[in-house]
């Protein structure tokens, strides 16, 4: 039987896709926001002098870094409700496990560059009558960020695109938007595609105002 590539019938239902669109550019984010806040936490913690903040970050890192980002969806969607007792709706749980995959890989990335910092640096600011607050705030954190910028960028493109996952709990974004259309409609490779082009358009836009950014403020200039 021949297949008619009809884009038109999939056209029909771009408001609907433009929904899932937006829902999924606003999980990520906030995924990607709380992400590197609760990144560098957790990359404090890992490069702490104080053995058992390491330990616990070393712990939390490897936990969410070494298992796949679907199952750890269903984990805090079905386990946590289970463990705790408290109610989840679909978006709070796909959000919150997004949150805590990203921010393990974040506190890596991070953490990699603290460690590459010249100790020079931290000793001069020493000896510059700084403490330890203003040590972080005005000479690691800035430099860290200008050493890491670009792995950070490609972490936050991986964010946008793991949001698709959320659409095995239903949430309604892009993914899902599009499952629920190619139902509706029977045109699974005019549906497939339209959205492949979204994913394509919404990564080439952030990719381009971060490298603008990066060059802007991170640049690392000698």
């Amino acid at each position: 039987m021949t297949y008619f590539f009809q884009m038109g019938e999939a056209y029909k239902y771009i408001d609907l896709l433009i929904k899932g669109m937006w829902l999924t550019l606003s999980l990520s984010a906030l995924s990607i926001i709380i992400g590197l806040l609760t990144g560098w936490i957790v990359a404090i913690w890992k490069v702490s002098e104080k053995k058992i903040l390491s330990i616990i970050a070393s712990v939390y890192i490897e936990f969410w870094r070494n298992t796949p980002l679907l199952i750890q969806v269903f984990f805090v969607y079905y386990g946590f409700t289970a463990l705790t007792g408290l109610s989840f709706t679909a978006y709070q749980a796909g959000l919150l496990a997004i949150i805590l995959n990203t921010t393990a890989y974040n506190a890596e990335i991070l953490r990699g560059g603290i460690q590459a910092i010249p100790k020079v640096q931290i000793e001069a600011a020493k000896a510059l009558g700084l403490d330890s607050f203003h040590i972080w705030y005005t000479v690691i954190i800035p430099y860290v960020h200008r050493i890491v910028f670009p792995s950070l960028i490609n972490q936050f493109v991986l964010i946008i695109l793991g949001t698709s996952l959320l659409s095995v709990i239903a949430v309604p974004e892009l993914m899902n938007e599009a499952k629920e259309l190619q139902a509706l409609t029977g045109r699974t490779i005019e549906i497939y595609l339209l959205i492949a082009g979204i994913y394509v358009g919404i990564i080439f836009i952030f990719s381009a105002i971060m490298r603008f950014i990066e060059g802007k403020f991170f640049t690392l200039r000698h």
